[in-house]
């Protein structure tokens, strides 16, 4: 009876087009969201006082409770009913999305 070793480069769903993606190392920021996985370039902050959701560049360091995300989760984000969100991106005037 034969066993094959499973393959360390196997296809899962943050790849695009079904190109395999290496494990990531302990240095590397992840998104936050569950089952993700795909490399963070945002950080979220919360003013829970003020109803504010901040997004941004990725924060040099990770900042509990701050979340860091993906381009996609990070480009879907909308605030919850009653906040407002301010998108930061380097190079615009910063925007507001309010619910």
């Amino acid at each position: 009876m034969s066993s094959a070793a499973p393959s360390e480069e196997t296809p899962d769903s943050n790849t695009e087009g079904g190109t395999p993606s290496r494990e990531p190392g302990p240095g590397d920021r992840l998104c936050a969201r569950v089952a993700c996985g795909a490399p963070a370039v945002a950080t979220l902050t919360a003013d829970y006082s003020g109803s504010v959701m901040a997004v941004g560049p990725l924060s040099p360091e990770r900042t509990p409770p701050a979340l860091d995300l993906c381009a996609r989760h990070r480009d879907r984000l909308s605030p919850p009913a009653g906040w407002t969100l301010v998108r930061h991106d380097p190079g615009r005037e910063p925007q507001e999305l309010s619910r």
